[in-house]
């Protein structure tokens, strides 16, 4: 798990994945979007195809998580 100081725009473009959360999951198809606004997350693929992304950064300022 880990956070950025950034607001990420995601993309899922093929294959799947998982989006976890601390307390939650978020299943993402082809063409689903995620918007992440500095929380604790991470990745899973739980599928046999590789999971392709692709994903817009913008540095944010989070107070309590470090700018890398």
């Amino acid at each position: 798990m880990h956070a950025s100081a950034t607001v990420d725009c995601v993309m899922q473009l093929s294959g799947e994945s998982v989006f976890l959360l601390e307390d939650n999951e978020i299943h993402l198809k082809p063409g689903d979007w995620l918007v992440i606004n500095g929380v604790v997350h991470s990745w899973r693929n739980d599928g046999d195809e590789p999971a392709v992304l692709i994903a817009v950064m913008v540095g944010a300022d989070h107070l309590g998580i470090p700018k890398r």
